[in-house]
C-alpha cells in the first residue's frame, strides 16, 4: 500500500496532476495531421428499413486521408454536395436525410472524394 510520504505515491500524484493539467488546460489542443495524399475509399449506407420514406444515405470513410467534399447522386443526378472537415487520419462521416420520400427504386452513388492537398 502506498503511503502519502512514499516516493512512488508522490511520483504517481505528480503524473496524474500533469495529465489533468494538460487535459483540462483550455489552450491545449490535440493536433491532427492534414491529409497528405489522395482520400481513402468511402462506403455508402442507408437507414431505410421500414419503407416509410424517411431515411438517411450515409457516407463513411473509416480512416486515412480525408476528402474535402462529397457529392451524392440519385439515379445519376447530383442531389447533394457538401464541404467536409479534414480530420485525417481519423474517420470521416456525412449524410443526406430524406423525409417523406415517394415509394420507388432509387440508385445512389458518390464519387471518390476530392482532396486539395493543403491548398
Amino acid at each position: 500500500m502506498l503511503s502519502r510520504r512514499s516516493v512512488p505515491f508522490k511520483v504517481l500524484t505528480l503524473c496524474l496532476t500533469l495529465l489533468l493539467s494538460v487535459t483540462l488546460y483550455p489552450g491545449f489542443q490535440f493536433v491532427q495531421a492534414a491529409a497528405s495524399g489522395p482520400p481513402e475509399a468511402v462506403v455508402l449506407n442507408h437507414t431505410h428499413w421500414n419503407n416509410d420514406g424517411n431515411y438517411k444515405i450515409e457516407m463513411n470513410m473509416w480512416w486515412g486521408n480525408n476528402g474535402s467534399s462529397w457529392k451524392l447522386y440519385e439515379n445519376g443526378k447530383l442531389i447533394h454536395e457538401e464541404d467536409l472537415k479534414d480530420n485525417s487520419p481519423q474517420a470521416q462521416y456525412a449524410f443526406k436525410e430524406f423525409t417523406k420520400k415517394a415509394v420507388g427504386t432509387y440508385k445512389y452513388r458518390t464519387d471518390q472524394l476530392p482532396r486539395d492537398h493543403g491548398k
